[in-house]
């Protein structure tokens, strides 16, 4: 009798704590989420609002898109507006690298500078050639994400939408 309460309640609590590890908590997502950070995390982003030390930079964050491929882990900046040489040339793609997600952090290594445009584009901190990065995820929704890094005494916060 002892031995049946036992073998229920361990059935019972196994699937709760599947569930609750399933469930990836950010400061400020949702409370609870039944996808993984890789089913949650998009293909294309555009940057909506770039914070630097908490001040605002509307004209940074027009720079562009951010766009990762999970199959390669590829992760790519391309340009929001092209231009014509860019439009020609079919690539508004700046830089190039990789991303390594693992729960609430997100590392970017930037190793690849692609851009083929006459105007060059607008660098900046951790987006920059040859530099890797470590972001905190603040808000990863299925429609919407929230990272944060801090470089070179600097405290990056942006905001990006999903494409659909």
């Amino acid at each position: 009798m002892i031995r049946q309460r036992i073998k229920n309640i361990i059935l019972l609590i196994i699937p709760i704590l599947l569930l609750w590890s399933a469930c990836k908590k950010y400061e400020e997502g949702p409370l609870i989420s039944f996808r993984s950070t890789k089913k949650r995390l998009g293909e294309h982003y555009s940057a909506t609002a770039i914070l630097i030390n908490n001040d605002i930079y509307e004209d940074i964050a027009l720079w562009g898109n951010i766009n990762f491929d999970q199959a390669s882990a590829k992760v790519t900046l391309s340009s929001v507006w092209p231009t014509f040489y860019d439009t020609l040339r079919r690539n508004s793609e700046w830089l190039t690298g990789t991303f390594h997600l693992n729960r609430n952090l997100m590392t970017l290594s930037f190793d690849t500078l692609s851009c083929h445009s006459v105007i060059s584009p607008v660098y900046f901190g951790p987006f920059s050639q040859t530099v890797s990065s470590e972001w905190t995820i603040r808000r990863l929704s299925m429609k919407d994400m929230v990272i944060e890094c801090d470089y070179n005494q600097d405290h990056y916060r942006i905001y990006l939408d999903l494409w659909r």
